[in-house]
């Protein structure tokens, strides 16, 4: 895909999300439900050699890691967590890398900032 076409996807994507907002907050309220089972796999989430900033990066670190002695624990409540992000994706018609990448960076404000949760954070 080139450079201006990826571009432009980025960019409808930003839109919908944070139109999303103002159509569909109860998706978002929703999502943010999901912020102590994304607490519970936090800790988990920061292991060395494990940089999850997005969905592909999110299952590449499941990948990569399971089947190793010592990350049962690391794997289950990582894999929890995946599992209901994308369960959330699949209710609001969302279940596609960019929502659920948005989702993920979305999380660690909403932990620490509670009176966000559910809204979403915009750096423009």
């Amino acid at each position: 895909m080139g450079d201006a076409k990826a571009w432009r996807r980025w960019n409808a994507w930003r839109y919908v999300l944070h139109a999303l907002e103002e159509i569909a907050p109860e998706a978002l309220e929703d999502l943010a439900r999901l912020v102590p089972v994304y607490r519970e796999a936090a800790p988990h989430m920061d292991r060395p050699g494990w940089y999850i900033h997005d969905w592909e990066s999110l299952g590449t670190a499941l990948e990569v890691q399971t089947g190793v002695p010592g990350f049962e624990e690391s794997l289950a409540k990582v894999r929890d967590f995946r599992e209901a992000l994308l369960a959330w994706g699949r209710r609001w018609n969302l279940a596609h890398p960019e929502p659920l990448s948005w989702a993920i960076q979305h999380f660690p404000i909403w932990a620490k900032a509670p009176v966000v949760a559910g809204k979403a954070i915009s750096s423009a």
